[in-house]
């Protein structure tokens, strides 16, 4: 139908009122404004035992950027968010509920949440001994049984990694306090940013390469989709992350195609029926009946035959098809992770929304695959989250240890699996990219099927959105692999020893993702010229028709003019047949001599 060929918003993206309050909290310049909140929300360090917030406190007149690292574990999650505890902000922007006892609570289990996991290697062992710790408490007794076996000086041995999933106050606090960890390791995980503003109170200052080659902690980046079927979910999912502690921000693609709403299959579910009036929504329990021509009366089903009243099955009921209206969230995420001595380390990982779908629905299954008549392992379940997945492939490294042969660094194997799992979610995203440039090029190519009546506007949007989004993940890309380079350097090996290390194919993967960047940016910079050629001889070809149209009414105004100058009222009859016999001989003539020159010149 001509309908479903309707073109549709590219984005349904508007500016929001709450990026005006961004300093609602004071600027980067406000000392004297982000003092007041200050008290606000401090805690006394020696009534609630935070020894490492109260090290971060006495640091942070030094090192400015750790000021907001304190500040992150006073409020219990990102600064901005931070609500007047004094009922002075009635619906603002904030996460916290409207009322006060509400917002004490909402506040402690942000503040003590834990989502900790250990993998306790063993000595030259590959399956680690998984514990979870889902209380403070419980994460502290195992920090002090660890600190007890380094007093009594008990032998290192294998490896013992913390894996955690988003970041609490507590959380934060055992972990440095008792491992001794530089707090620009979980400062720099806090937030998520492609550039700063001149005034934002979060801004880190740049690091030069050889400082960030000489830490022990390291940092790769990466970005996931996600699929929802309709912009309310999306609007949903986009809540559902102010429930992180950490800052992060789910961003629409800002590109729509044809492929993205739902249409009617081609054939007809009964024969009676028309399929175009099966995409409508079931609630409306209705359907249009036929005439006695065997066309439908009404399209919008004022004398339609109630569903009810048409004998069906359950199949054929969940095959009348709900309304899709497809959008995909892009969210920027990190992995950061710290080691010391090469036997303990601690990973921090981002939670993962559970609203939506994981684009293109599942990960890649690793497991070799059984041959007939053999029971295969059990598959990872594609709702696992980022860190779930992790753990999984943790408990599973078969599939790792076949690629190469590991050396006698324990912390090999699960850097291994962090980047094979990351290296996956960016093929997927270099496919989606290539997905959506690919749909430009089909609606260049056959635009009154897929855009309407000459909507190149909107191609233009699309790439535009792509021509930011891009360069930002090449960004990405490039510190990624200048961490793992300097990783991989960081034992002091010779250089020519590295590339016997497995985490060179890895490298290589990452690499070769980032060439595809430079393609996709070219790619993006040759539609920008097409559509905008293409805009212009549109808008040329609209000009020539004025033009047409102009030329044609010229000889009908002066005909015009000459007859006007008659000043006999009474033959006035008479020169307005005389007008409009040589008005329309002339136009029609002219109309002629038009098409004819069109033609020769086509």
């Amino acid at each position: 139908m001509v309908v479903s060929l309707r073109p549709t918003p590219v984005s349904d993206w508007k500016f929001k009122k709450e990026w005006n309050d961004f300093y609602s909290t004071g600027d980067l310049y406000a000392t004297k404004k982000q003092e007041i909140y200050r008290r606000q929300w401090e805690i006394k360090t020696d009534s609630h035992n935070y020894p490492y917030l109260d090290y971060i406190k006495t640091l942070a007149p030094g090192w400015r950027p750790l000021q907001y690292l304190a500040d992150f574990m006073e409020v219990g999650t990102d600064p901005l968010r931070w609500r007047d505890f004094n009922n002075s902000d009635k619906n603002h922007r904030y996460t916290y509920p409207d009322d006060f006892v509400g917002r004490e609570e909402k506040r402690s289990e942000r503040v003590s949440h834990s989502r900790v996991c250990l993998l306790d290697y063993e000595e030259n062992e590959v399956e680690p001994h998984v514990t979870y710790f889902e209380r403070p408490i419980d994460l502290r007794s195992k920090l002090l049984e660890i600190n007890g076996d380094e007093k009594d000086h008990v032998p290192e041995s294998g490896l013992k990694l913390f894996v955690v999933e988003d970041l609490s106050r507590d959380t934060i606090d055992l972990l440095g306090h008792h491992l001794r960890i530089e707090p620009d390791f979980f400062r720099s995980h806090l937030r998520e940013h492609a550039w700063f503003n001149i005034r934002d109170p979060f801004w880190v200052p740049p690091s030069l390469h050889m400082d960030v080659a000489s830490r022990n902690w390291h940092q790769v980046f990466f970005c996931r989709a996600r699929y929802f079927t309709d912009l309310a979910k999306f609007r949903e999912a986009q809540r559902a992350v102010d429930n992180f502690n950490i800052k992060r921000k789910l961003d629409e693609d800002e590109s729509k195609a044809l492929w993205d709403r739902s249409y009617p299959t081609s054939k007809p579910m009964f024969p009676q029926l028309h399929t175009s009036f099966f995409r409508r929504r079931k609630k409306r329990n209705e359907i249009p009946e036929r005439n006695s021509h065997g066309n439908h009366k009404n399209i919008s089903g004022e004398q339609g035959i109630p569903l009810n009243d048409i004998q069906m099955t359950n199949a054929q009921q969940e095959l009348i098809e709900e309304e899709v209206d497809a959008k995909v969230g892009l969210m920027r995420t990190k992995a950061t992770f710290w080691w010391k001595n090469k036997n303990i380390g601690v990973l921090l990982l981002d939670p993962t929304l559970t609203g939506g779908f994981p684009l293109w629905r599942e990960q890649e299954n690793w497991h070799e695959k059984p041959i007939p008549g053999e029971v295969g392992p059990r598959t990872p379940d594609p709702e696992f989250s980022f860190a779930e997945r992790f753990i999984y492939w943790a408990e599973n490294p078969a599939s790792f240890l076949r690629k190469a042969s590991l050396s006698n660094d324990p912390r090999q194997l699960p850097m291994m699996i962090l980047l094979r799992t990351i290296c996956a979610d960016w093929i997927t995203m270099s496919q989606y990219i290539k997905t959506r440039l690919s749909q430009v090029d089909w609606e260049l190519i056959h635009p009154r099927e897929f855009l309407g009546h000459h909507r190149f506007y909107t191609i233009l949007n699309k790439l535009h959105t792509w021509r930011r989004l891009v360069p930002v993940y090449r960004e990405m890309l490039y510190t990624t692999t200048l961490h793992m380079e300097f990783f991989l350097n960081s034992e002091g090996k010779p250089s020519d020893n590295v590339e016997d290390e497995p985490f060179m194919e890895y490298l290589n993967e990452f690499m070769l993702i980032l060439r595809q960047m430079d393609e996709y940016e070219q790619r993006i910079d040759r539609l920008t010229a097409v559509t905008t050629s293409t805009i212009n001889m549109v808008d040329s070809h609209r000009i020539k028709l004025l033009t047409g149209l102009a030329t044609i009414f010229l000889p009908l105004s002066l005909i015009g003019t000459l007859f006007s100058m008659s000043e006999n009222v009474d033959k006035l009859g008479v020169t307005f047949g005389y007008w409009a016999a040589a008005s329309v001989s002339v136009m029609c003539f002219l109309l002629v001599v038009y098409r004819l020159s069109e033609s020769w010149l086509a």
